[in-house]
C-alpha cells in the first residue's frame, strides 16, 4: 500500500457531524505524519550523500529554494538541512536563499509604504530562509523586492549595491552576480516553477514581451539598513499585465529535454539541481529561435514544465 493512501480522510468521514469530521481528520493527519516519519525517514548523513551524488561540492556557490513539511521524511530539525548543505560547500562555498517579506504582490506590499528593516523584516519564503537570515554572519542584501542572504566568502560581494537597484532582479542585482560565479540553484521539495532567477531572464529579454514588463511608475519606500540608518529607495515593481503573460514553462522543458535538470530523491523529498547558467543558455536559445518567454497574441502562458510522473508537492505561490 502507498504510504500516501493511509489514513487519509474518506467520504465516510461526511456522514458524521461537523464538529467530528474535525476531530476525525486531525487525528487521521497526527497518524499519517507518524506513519510518514517512519516509512520515508531519512537522516543528515543520507541527505549529504544524496546531495554529492546530485554534484553538489565543496566550493560550489548553491542558492536553495524549498519547502520544509512534516511529511518529508527528514529526522532531523529544519536548519539541520541548511547545516547539511553548509557542510557540502565548505569554507570556500557560498550558500544564498532569497527572503521575499511579502505573501502576494510586491506591489501590493510597497504601496503599504512599510519602511524595509533589514535586520528584522522577517522572510515570508519558509522556514527555512527565515531560520537562515537569523544564523550569525548571513548577510541580507537591502532591496525590499527581492533581499537575497548570502553566508560565505562571497556573501558582501553579492549583495552590496542591491538597495540601489531601480530593477531588483536586473544589472548588476545579486541575480546577475550568482552568473558570474557559476551557482547553481538546489530545490528542496519545490519545483522549477519557483526559480526566482527567472526573473532575471524577464528583465533581460522584457523587449521580447507584448506589454510593459514594469510598472511606468516606480514605488518609493524607506529601508532600514544593517547599522540602523533609515534610507529612501525606488524600485519598479512587475507589471500584472507581464505577469499573466509569463511563459517561463517552455525554459524548464529545454532545460529538461537536454539533460540538464539533475533529479534526486530521499525519503519522502524530492531533489532537483540545475546550473544559473544553464537556465540562461537555454532561455537565449529560445528567444533567439523566436520562442516566446512571455505568451502574445493566440498563444497560452504556462509557467510550469510539462513532464509526467509524480511531481514535489505543491509549492508556495511564486511572488513576483
Amino acid at each position: 500500500m502507498n504510504p500516501h493512501d493511509l489514513v487519509r480522510p474518506r467520504a465516510w468521514i461526511g456522514l458524521f457531524p461537523a464538529e467530528t469530521q474535525e476531530v476525525l481528520k486531525a487525528v487521521a493527519r497526527k497518524i499519517r505524519a507518524r506513519t510518514f516519519s517512519v516509512v520515508y525517514s531519512y537522516g543528515p548523513a543520507e541527505l549529504k550523500a544524496k546531495l554529492r551524488a546530485m554534484g553538489i561540492e565543496s566550493g560550489d556557490s548553491l542558492i536553495l529554494q524549498s519547502m520544509f513539511s512534516h511529511l518529508n521524511g527528514f529526522s532531523g530539525d529544519p536548519i539541520d538541512v541548511t547545516n547539511c548543505i553548509l557542510e557540502i560547500l565548505g569554507p570556500d562555498g557560498n550558500l544564498f536563499m532569497v527572503s521575499m517579506c511579502y505573501d502576494g504582490s510586491a506591489r501590493e506590499y510597497l504601496q503599504q509604504g512599510k519602511p524595509f528593516n533589514v535586520r528584522r523584516t522577517p522572510s515570508h519564503m519558509g522556514l527555512l530562509s527565515e531560520q537562515f537570515r537569523r544564523k550569525k554572519g548571513v548577510l541580507r542584501s537591502a532591496n525590499p523586492m527581492h533581499p537575497v542572504l548570502a553566508f560565505g566568502p562571497r556573501a558582501e560581494w553579492l549583495v552590496a549595491g542591491h538597495e540601489d537597484l531601480a530593477y531588483s532582479c536586473g544589472e548588476d542585482s545579486p541575480f546577475e552576480r550568482m552568473l558570474e560565479i557559476d551557482t547553481k540553484a538546489l530545490l528542496f521539495d519545490v519545483d522549477l516553477e519557483v526559480l526566482t532567477f527567472m526573473h532575471y531572464l524577464e528583465h533581460k529579454f522584457r523587449d521580447s514581451a507584448p506589454v510593459d514588463v514594469y510598472t511606468r511608475e516606480p514605488i518609493g519606500g524607506t529601508i532600514i539598513d544593517q547599522n540602523g540608518v533609515e534610507k529612501n529607495f525606488s524600485v519598479y515593481p512587475f507589471a500584472s499585465e507581464a505577469m499573466k503573460l509569463r511563459n517561463f514553462g517552455v525554459v524548464y522543458d529545454e532545460m529538461l529535454r537536454r539533460g540538464l535538470v539533475r533529479v534526486g530523491r530521499v525519503g519522502n523529498t524530492n531533489l532537483q539541481v540545475v546550473r544559473l547558467r544553464d537556465v540562461m543558455i537555454c532561455g537565449e536559445a529560445l528567444v533567439t529561435q523566436g520562442v516566446h518567454l512571455f505568451a502574445h497574441a493566440g498563444e497560452p502562458a504556462r509557467v510550469k514544465p510539462l513532464r509526467g510522473g509524480r511531481r514535489p508537492r505543491k509549492a508556495r505561490k511564486e511572488r513576483e
